[in-house]
């Protein structure tokens, strides 16, 4: 059967979740968000590596956009709360890279090219 997940010894289990449920998960998603901040149209998580007290460190900073591309004026609390929203609503993503959230819809998608001066994304080979 075509979409289902057939193991020996196992009942056929659907491997992704009904269109509804991940409609309603969005719907919910995108509320909370707009209760931190109405203005938010896109959220973005970028992984920060450092290394300064010998003790490597990673921490993901959190951009709040809005429908033109312009930054949120939000506190710390705000970015906190939405990368939680984030993680708890896509649990298994792996973190370690660049990610654009865009509340319309719905979608958490990777993002191909670092953000920054294009002396340091353009010329990085050279």
């Amino acid at each position: 059967m075509k979409g289902l997940d057939v193991s020996p010894n196992a009942t056929p289990q659907p491997r992704r979740a009904p269109r509804a449920t991940v409609a309603v998960r969005t719907v919910h998603l995108a509320r909370a968000l707009a209760a931190l901040s109405p203005a938010i149209a896109t959220v973005r998580t970028t992984p920060v590596y450092s290394d300064f007290s010998g003790r490597p460190r990673t921490a993901t900073l959190v951009t709040l956009d809005d429908e033109h591309g312009r930054p949120v004026t939000a506190d710390r609390a705000t970015h906190r709360a939405a990368l939680a929203l984030l993680r708890q609503q896509f649990t298994l993503t792996d973190w370690t890279c660049q990610r654009r959230y865009d509340v319309r819809t719905g979608r958490l998608v990777p993002l191909a090219t670092p953000f920054g001066p294009r002396e340091l994304t353009d010329g990085a080979g050279r």
